[in-house]
């Protein structure tokens, strides 16, 4: 008998606060309205324990995954990572600007993103809570969703579970699933973005073999402060009189956008800071014998 083949796509989507209210597809599923990649929470600062501040927590994301009993291939993933901020600080109408992180080691001073390609235990499963809700999910998630241990968060419902994940988190702890961990590709952690989100070759990015188990893409954030971030105003070349190229390509285009609003944020938690991640895996699935 011939072998089969299936390639397909996973990736990351997610609850959005600024589709509320709105639709975001025509063949909604249920749920809230959701867009493309997860939304990162704004800054959380580290608990007190015996007077003495701790560490900030770092956000942990699982973008996407693969669960396999036989033989595959992992072709590729994608990575994909935005910065910005509300415009309006919160006052409605909610406006985000957001800009794609386009230089592949960005990060902030006190910020920044690593990245996981790893194979888990077969038998890796969530443990459904009443605190779980859409794209938040306690230690495991078979799909794109924040992961907690712990968490305090303002807005909730009647089962402790946010009413969106994204906003109102005061308190968060991650889970330590790193322990079952396998590197995969030697990409089990990356620190840079290698694997752009609008590569039109991702489907051919890697040729990784694997067999029986699970397989996923994940990233940890330490999400940035602004209201204790100094950002340096950032000036670009003037390009020639008689030039009609724009002054901003000669920009690094995120200290651009942190430059156009360092003025409008010292001391404010409205600034610039890591606003969404996105994460993909193409997989092939062999069948038959």
């Amino acid at each position: 008998m011939a072998r089969k083949r299936q390639v397909v796509e996973v990736g990351s989507t997610g609850v959005d606060e600024y589709l509320q209210g709105l639709s975001s597809s025509a063949f909604p599923s249920p749920g809230n309205p959701s867009g493309a990649g997860l939304r990162v929470p704004s800054f959380v600062a580290g608990p007190i324990v015996n007077g003495i501040q701790q560490p900030t927590p770092r956000f942990l994301f699982c973008l996407a995954s693969i669960t396999t009993q036989g033989k595959g291939r992992i072709r590729g993933i994608r990575q994909g990572l935005k910065i910005g901020l509300d415009t309006q600080a919160g006052t409605l109408p909610l406006r985000l600007l957001e800009a794609w992180v386009k230089t592949p080691d960005f990060r902030f001073v006190d910020g920044n993103v690593s990245w996981h390609l790893v194979k888990e235990p077969t038998g890796t499963s969530e443990q459904s809570k009443l605190t779980d809700t859409s794209n938040w999910k306690f230690r495991q998630s078979h799909g794109s969703a924040m992961l907690y241990e712990t968490f305090t968060n303002s807005n909730v419902t009647t089962t402790g579970a946010p009413v969106l994940y994204s906003q109102g988190l005061t308190a968060y702890a991650p889970p330590n699933v790193a322990t079952s961990w396998t590197d995969l590709g030697g990409l089990g952690t990356m620190f840079d973005i290698r694997f752009p989100w609008d590569n039109a070759m991702a489907w051919n990015s890697l040729d990784i073999e694997v067999e029986c188990g699970r397989f996923s893409l994940y990233a940890s954030i330490l999400q940035t402060n602004p209201a204790t971030r100094k950002d340096a105003v950032f000036f670009a070349p003037t390009p020639p009189a008689n030039s009609s190229t724009n002054t901003l390509a000669f920009a690094i285009p995120e200290e651009m956008l942190l430059s156009q609003y360092a003025n409008n944020i010292e001391g404010s938690t409205a600034g610039v800071a890591f606003t969404r991640v996105f994460g993909s895996i193409v997989f092939e699935e062999y069948g038959g014998k």
